[in-house]
């Protein structure tokens, strides 16, 4: 490598490496400045609410939330059979087993719609469940940055009744 040089009137030359390493250091600034931000595309999540009327279990459709992901999603590309339902189901989902890996998020509402039937949820309990499993959703779909406030404004505006569009194939029977 050459060394710097100084001439007799005290002014100090540089290599040529040197000279070029300092204007690559100096361009990459303006090359910051003109990097396209990636801005990932919108993520849909069918947010329900588990809804109970007369002993019997529904899921109410609160709308689809379409938010960015600022995380990388972890929700399947594949979707496989699970095999189990209700509260074990949703264990396996929530430790993150093979249900989080394998998993549609309509296997996980149903499970949680067996689930909430299963353990005769309702009012505060059940309203809450509902929203838990829609943040979870959000949170697997890489949407970290919403709140259980923001899943409750969605389902707030299917009603507080029976409100939303019912969506009756996704229908327990089982009741308390």
């Amino acid at each position: 490598m050459a060394r710097s040089k100084h001439s007799n009137e005290g002014t100090f030359h540089q290599s040529p490496g040197h000279a070029a390493l300092g204007e690559y250091l100096k361009a990459i600034e303006p090359m910051k400045h003109a990097a396209v931000p990636y801005v990932p595309d919108l993520t849909s999540i069918a947010i329900y609410k588990i809804h109970v009327d007369a002993g019997r279990y529904s899921l109410v459709s609160a709308g689809t939330l379409k938010v960015r992901p600022d995380s990388q999603s972890a929700r399947p590309s594949k979707f496989v059979s699970v095999g189990k339902t209700g509260g074990a189901f949703l264990d396996d989902w929530f430790s993150r087993g093979r249900a989080f890996k394998v998993a549609t998020d309509q296997d996980v509402w149903n499970a949680a719609l067996d689930f909430a039937s299963d353990a005769g949820l309702t009012g505060f309990h059940l309203r809450t469940f509902s929203e838990g499993i829609g943040l979870a959703l959000c949170v697997r779909s890489g949407c970290t940055k919403l709140g259980l406030e923001d899943i409750s404004k969605l389902v707030g505006k299917a009603g507080a009744g029976d409100g939303g569009r019912q969506a009756p194939a996704l229908s327990t029977g089982r009741g308390r």
